[in-house]
């Protein structure tokens, strides 16, 4: 009879995964988790790279898959003791690369530590490019750089990418979520919001697809769509950031004076609430902030955030209605304090900034 073609897989470099199928099961187990993405799925997802790295200490795609599983903690609220996750993905990286320097997942992890974490955008830049090199159909890989290409206002390159991410598994439901945030990031709300239906559809809510519908439903103008997403959000929220929600959607419903003021405010109180508390994320605080208008306090919100040593930039920053947002003379202090402009110097300027003298421009 015929025999089947089977799909076989080809170890970067030449290097064996593992030599132990146990050790093999617990990596893919984890990998299984790791997409279902949420602070549990990425706690499971840990403990079987863990797992299979007590089976097999050398086994680099584990080493890789655990430092992305770290890299992801700290957006997932994640539990990991006293342990610093930048940290521990930063070593875990660097253990994969040190066993196999071909796989870009690894590289990922570093550019993503060395930009997000360190500021160093230009040398993160460059292990992106080698991941890129490396691995350039790796899912997770793909799926970063989306993620990068988005939060330094490269938005065209991020649709690309967020394309070929869906285009290389459409029944992955955060493939739909990232096409459906980086079409909004192009003003495409409307086709934005039909990708994150779909994921949601497929049973799959987290806080990236709410906030990413949050943006649609917002930039709609239609306060009872409003409502009914902020009812569908996927996590609890504290008491401030409950009066804040409230108090902004009076505002953004029937704006005043009175309205707005007092909506900043109780948004301004929610993002400095306790850290071990939920709270409104610096990306939710500035969509509210921004559609009321209320600039001056989204820049508030940013010193503060910067005062704290979170990463920047923010994906927020080039949705279409942020423009009087990046217009402001205090954009280019925030976007040098990212280390923006010598990474657009360096690999190209974004379709919403050019350079201008020694400085720069944004609209």
């Amino acid at each position: 009879g015929a025999e089947l073609d089977l799909p076989t897989y080809e170890p970067s470099g030449g290097v064996p995964m593992t030599s132990s199928i146990e050790a093999y099961d617990h990596y893919l187990l984890g990998n299984h988790y790791y997409w279902q993405r949420g602070k549990e799925p990425v706690e499971k997802a840990i403990a079987e790279f863990r797992q299979a790295l007590a089976l097999d200490d050398e086994f680099a795609h584990a080493w890789a898959a655990l430092a992305a599983a770290y890299n992801s903690a700290l957006a997932h609220g994640a539990e990991l003791g006293d342990a610093d996750p930048w940290a521990l993905a930063d070593a875990a990286a660097e253990r994969a690369v040190e066993l196999d320097d071909n796989l870009g997942l690894a590289w990922m992890v570093l550019g993503n530590v060395r930009g997000a974490r360190h500021g160093d955008l230009e040398r993160g830049a460059q292990y992106l490019t080698r991941a890129q090199a490396t691995s350039p159909n790796e899912p997770t890989v793909v799926h970063w750089l989306t993620e990068a290409m988005s939060s330094v206002g490269r938005v065209r390159e991020a649709m690309e990418y967020a394309r070929k991410g869906y285009e290389m598994d459409p029944a992955v439901p955060l493939r739909s979520v990232m096409l459906g945030c980086t079409s909004m990031l192009s003003g495409q709300y409307r086709r934005g919001l039909r990708f994150i239906d779909h994921a949601r559809q497929q049973g799959f809510a987290d806080r990236l697809t709410w906030s990413c519908g949050l943006w649609g439903t917002i930039a709609g103008d239609e306060p009872e769509a409003v409502a009914d997403w902020l009812e569908r959000k996927p996590f609890e929220d504290s008491h401030a950031a409950i009066l804040a929600e409230q108090s902004y959607m009076l505002a953004y419903s029937k704006p005043s004076a009175a309205s707005v003021e007092r909506a900043v405010a109780e948004i301004l109180n929610a993002y400095g609430s306790h850290e071990d508390a939920p709270r409104i994320d610096s990306g939710r605080a500035l969509v509210y902030l921004v559609s009321l208008g209320a600039i001056d306090a989204a820049y508030e919100v940013m010193d503060r955030r910067h005062a704290l040593g979170a990463a920047l930039p923010l994906r927020e920053w080039w949705l279409p209605e942020f423009s009087a947002f990046r217009r402001d003379p205090r954009f280019i202090e925030l976007a040098e304090k990212s280390g923006l402009p010598g990474f657009w110097r360096a690999y190209g300027w974004p379709d919403a900034c050019q350079p201008s003298g020694v400085s720069f421009v944004c609209e």
